[in-house]
């Protein structure tokens, strides 16, 4: 399979194009075949060697949407063939296939797009950590959300994610941006 490589910290360079052995899959894990992938910002952190130590070499990235390919013995809640995400979880995504733990991965639904997908599922899942867990902001309270027109994924180009929350939770919501 095709992947994307680095065998030492640094900028975009040292990222290396191979061909790697596909992965497969034990007990409880599912072998995926990646159809989108997301980039973020950790993944430059990984890259890099700032804030998190990881092992090298590297296959980097942690969140993609993509189909069960195959599974391990003990899987019980996917099929070959179901539409899966994963975020959050250092499975090295920027590659054809990534083997995810069966308990890190959600369903996705086949009428959803797998770029769209992951355009806002570790978005969507820090924004409901934040807003839920970290702090549960109460009806009639007022919550600024910073970068709120850059951030919007392809998917919410309306903003229907905050608005949703707004509707279900009554509170407030301001939005801030930058200059371009």
């Amino acid at each position: 399979m095709r992947a994307i490589r680095i065998y030492e910290h640094g900028g975009p360079e040292v990222l290396r194009f191979e061909e790697v052995p596909r992965p497969i899959p034990r007990a409880t894990e599912v072998l995926v075949r990646n159809e989108a992938i997301g980039v973020n910002f950790v993944d430059t952190q990984h890259r890099a060697g700032l804030n998190y130590q990881v092992t090298l070499p590297l296959i980097p990235g942690i969140e993609s949407i993509g189909r069960v390919e195959a599974i391990g013995p003990e899987v019980t809640e996917f099929m070959v063939g179901a539409c899966v995400g994963n975020a959050g979880f250092m499975g090295g995504v920027y590659a054809e296939y990534s083997i995810v733990p069966e308990a890190r991965l959600v369903p996705i639904p086949t009428t959803v797009d797998p770029q769209e997908a992951v355009a806002s599922l570790l978005q969507g899942m820090t924004a409901h950590f934040l807003i839920l867990d970290a702090y549960p902001v109460r009806e009639g309270e007022t919550i600024l959300v910073h970068s709120s027109e850059r951030s919007r994924p392809v998917s919410d180009p309306d903003g229907e994610t905050a608005r949703s929350y707004r509707h279900w939770h009554r509170f407030n919501h301001r939005g801030s941006a930058g200059s371009p």
